[in-house]
């Protein structure tokens, strides 16, 4: 593989209709979905406070240099996941999901290079999970009495490091100067890695008649979802078409596919996961495209003139700014579940919801002002009071 390869973090949509509707680019009832359709490049800088959307525009920092398979593994994975969302925020959750756990990944030059520098796990493309970056109509999911089902079916190839890390001396010059502009040209990280595959992901919406059968039906398919071995791929068949009977067939489906071979029939359950898997399992190293990537700390160039010119001079460690932005997310995170606990209890009303979702808002202003302005301590220590509910 070419260490200049365009890395395309991402997926082919094709947004088909399960039940007759017109094809549609969004989620009925104006859910955002975020598709994984961010591109990335070897040695390009990556933004760890905010994910991909905030790291597309950053400048190639670390030069090319060819790549070598990561660690003992050389084999291939086959995986399916099967969840429900809730909510954006769960169902951004499931989209993004990292399906490389657990292949134990370690970059040869992380070990022989630096031990004590330490390699960011193998991340998916939108690892900031619910998009800082920009504001989203996330009330519209909760208020809708759909049961969403996610299924990602992935096929990994062997993962790839780039063999050296290294950064020219233009660039350090450039930089030993203004040492502080090297956080917004280049990140805090860089692109060192990729795992290679094919993956289908697809999007399940089907109308209940009501929250409490809405509820039922998210329960049952997280009983029986979670990682399921290829194997038994006829179980997530199963699922899928309970939940298609239970809602009257008033369901609509989105998938988008990339990196395999062969038709995706979504006309009904059996076909869909039948085809899905063919699709995924035809893949080839020749066919795969990169469905995640590894990102490495600058202290792993071992250049002592960066370091004494630029990062000794330039926080990238940014542990404050880290503990504040989780902090945002995790406001995020708590409202989303008070919303959800409402609606459990029928509690639907604008006066419980709406307080709810305007402080999930301002927390998402709050990270997102951090993560531009890293360097002015009173964006990223900001107090913020947000409703929290208890019923």
């Amino acid at each position: 593989m070419s260490s200049s390869l365009f890395l395309k973090i991402g997926f082919i949509s094709a947004v088909v209709s399960a039940c007759g509707a017109p094809p549609t680019s969004d989620l009925q009832d104006g859910a955002s979905v975020t598709a994984a359709n961010n591109s990335m490049r070897m040695g390009q800088g990556y933004n760890s406070l905010g994910g991909t959307s905030y790291s597309e525009d950053l400048s190639y920092c670390v030069e090319s240099a060819p790549l070598s398979s990561m660690g003992a593994t050389s084999g291939e994975s086959l995986t399916l996941y099967l969840t429900s969302a809730t909510s954006e925020v769960t169902l951004q959750e499931a989209l993004t999901r990292s399906l490389a756990l657990g292949l134990g990944y370690t970059s040869p030059a992380d070990t022989a290079k630096n031990a004590a520098v330490g390699k960011e796990e193998v991340s998916n493309a939108l690892s900031a999970h619910l998009d800082l970056s920009q504001k989203r109509e996330v009330s519209s999911i909760y208020k809708s009495k759909a049961v969403y089902v996610v299924l990602r079916a992935r096929k990994n190839f062997v993962a790839e490091s780039m063999t050296k890390y290294a950064i020219s001396d233009d660039t350090i010059n450039f930089f030993t100067d203004r040492p502080q502009e090297f956080y917004n040209r280049c990140g805090d990280r860089f692109v060192s890695g990729v795992i290679k595959g094919a993956e289908v992901t697809a999007v399940l919406e089907c109308q209940t008649d009501s929250s409490e059968a809405k509820n039922k039906l998210t329960k049952e398919v997280n009983a029986k979802g979670g990682y399921i071995g290829i194997s038994a791929s006829a179980s997530a068949q199963e699922v899928i078409e309970k939940v298609r009977q239970q809602t009257s067939e008033r369901c609509k489906m989105q998938f988008m596919a990339s990196g395999g071979s062969g038709n995706i029939d979504p006309s009904n359950s059996d076909q869909f996961v039948r085809t899905a898997v063919s699709y995924i399992t035809s893949a080839t190293p020749g066919s795969g495209v990169p469905v995640e990537f590894e990102s490495m700390p600058y202290e792993a160039i071992l250049s002592t003139k960066l370091r004494d010119t630029v990062l000794a001079k330039a926080d990238l460690q940014l542990k404050a700014q880290h503990t504040y932005v989780e902090g945002q997310k995790s406001v995020i995170a708590t409202l989303a579940t008070q919303i959800d606990r409402l609606l459990e209890l029928g509690q639907s009303h604008a006066s419980m919801i709406n307080p709810l979702l305007e402080g999930m808002e301002k927390a998402r202003l709050a990270a997102d002002a951090c993560i531009r302005n890293v360097y002015e301590s009173s964006e990223c220590n900001a107090p913020g009071r947000f409703p929290v509910i208890k019923p």
